[in-house]
């Protein structure tokens, strides 16, 4: 299953930011750098994106050039950031992908995880889950994936009950929600059905 990752990045735009991630990622870790770019741009996503709605909004906003963008850019980032994380950003702005930059760090940091042998791991469920629950998630975590799972948890009433794991790009949705909205669409499909198969009795009664 493949739904939305959590933390409000689309699927698309993770797509996105894969590229991205990945074709900066050799480079960095050429330099030794992998990890402290992927804490360096975590940080930003926190301190900028997180935490300043407008400078969300003025990533995305189509009114305002890549040169506009860049100047603002270069203001508040260059010699403040490392010359790698700059020049990521700055490539970004140039293909009008800054709206992306959540989405690349996200990427990053499971990259940079991977090295470790470590997964990134977001686990949401309808209710806080106690230590012993989450002892035997990160057991069974660690089995499937054959790596030490670095999870992060959320509480999302909206999910009614059960839980949603999100390993990178991939989500595992076990929660009540879901499972309603599976029997939605199951009742929807045989009712269409049962309604095709009357018409067709209709229009082929049984014996001529």
């Amino acid at each position: 299953m493949n739904p939305p990752p959590s933390s409000g990045v689309s699927v698309e735009e993770m797509q996105i930011g894969k590229v991205y991630a990945e074709a900066i990622w050799p480079v960095a870790e050429a330099q030794h750098l992998g990890q402290e770019l992927a804490d360096e741009l975590d940080a930003l996503v926190e301190g900028l994106v997180g935490k300043l709605p407008k400078f969300a909004i003025f990533m995305n906003v189509g009114t305002v050039t890549a040169g506009e963008r860049q100047r603002v850019l270069d203001k508040a980032l260059k010699g403040r950031v490392s010359e790698l994380c700059y020049r990521l950003i700055c490539v970004l702005n140039e293909h009008d992908r800054l709206g992306t930059l959540r989405a690349v760090a996200r990427r990053l940091r499971q990259l940079a995880g991977e090295a470790r042998g470590r997964i990134r791991v977001e686990v949401a469920s309808a209710a806080a889950l106690e230590d012993g629950q989450k002892e035997q998630l990160h057991g069974t975590l660690a089995k499937k994936f054959a790596a030490d799972p670095d999870i992060s948890y959320r509480v999302d009433p909206a999910l009614l009950g059960g839980v949603r794991i999100a390993v990178g790009e991939t989500v595992f949705d076990y929660s009540v929600r879901a499972n309603l909205e599976r029997l939605r669409e199951e009742i929807l499909t045989r009712s269409a059905h049962e309604v095709q198969s009357g018409r067709n009795r209709l229009d082929h009664p049984e014996g001529n």
